[in-house]
């Protein structure tokens, strides 16, 4: 398993580090705008910048081509439905939330590929990513992606993974169970039953029902 993650990863270095480079831009300039904010409002002594980094933000990484979003629904509507659930009943989040959607950019009928992943017209932190059509692909390109948000943000920083059938795969459990020991609280979305966004009134409500604690090793 492992040498066929070096594999692909060989083969897709340019197309991912290119990728990575925007997003990377892109989430060190929200990051600059949130601390840059933070500073100014301690300027009057009210607040300790110092604690600004050791809050506790959300990285959630969602496959859309196993779990599509609702059709017609924007991505500012996306992520703020996904924030607030995240959010909901959880004082220890009191950071921001930037979510990684990964998309087959093959797929040229999908809904979410053309200037979703070209343009960012949008104003929350939600990033779309070429995953490619192939499963293994999409979840060596999101260990990828996890490596370079867990250098930006700290532990005890929330984790959530949407993606199917991670739990055969030892290698990306793995290093999910790495995570989780380090101090992050990491969990995977695992519903009971076949997602159907389309017909789900309460998404995403509905999709994170039965969550896997990778710090537990059991659905909680």
């Amino acid at each position: 398993m492992a040498r066929k993650m070096e594999d692909i990863s060989a083969g897709e270095d340019g197309k991912i580090e290119d990728i990575s480079d925007v997003v990377e831009d892109r989430t060190t300039k929200d990051i600059s705008d949130v601390e840059d904010g933070k500073k100014e409002d301690s300027s009057d002594g009210e607040e300790d910048f110092s604690a600004v980094m050791k809050r506790c933000h959300s990285g959630v990484f969602w496959d859309a081509v196993g779990f599509p979003f609702p059709r017609g629904m924007s991505p500012d509507a996306i992520h703020e439905r996904i924030e607030l659930y995240l959010h909901e009943g959880d004082e220890d989040i009191t950071g921001q939330t930037y979510i990684w959607v990964y998309v087959d950019e093959t797929d040229k009928e999908g809904p979410w590929v053309g200037s979703y992943l070209t343009d960012k017209t949008w104003e929350s932190r939600i990033y779309f990513l070429p995953g490619g059509a192939d499963k293994f692909k999409r979840r060596c390109r999101m260990l990828h992606d996890f490596h370079l948000w867990t250098t930006d943000f700290p532990p005890p920083s929330l984790l959530f993974l949407v993606s199917d059938q991670v739990k055969n795969d030892s290698l990306f459990c793995d290093r999910l169970s790495l995570y989780a020991r380090s101090g992050y609280r990491v969990f995977l979305a695992a519903p009971f039953k076949k997602y159907s966004p389309d017909t789900e009134a309460r998404w995403p409500r509905s999709l994170f029902r039965r969550l896997f604690s990778f710090e537990d090793q059991e659905y909680c």
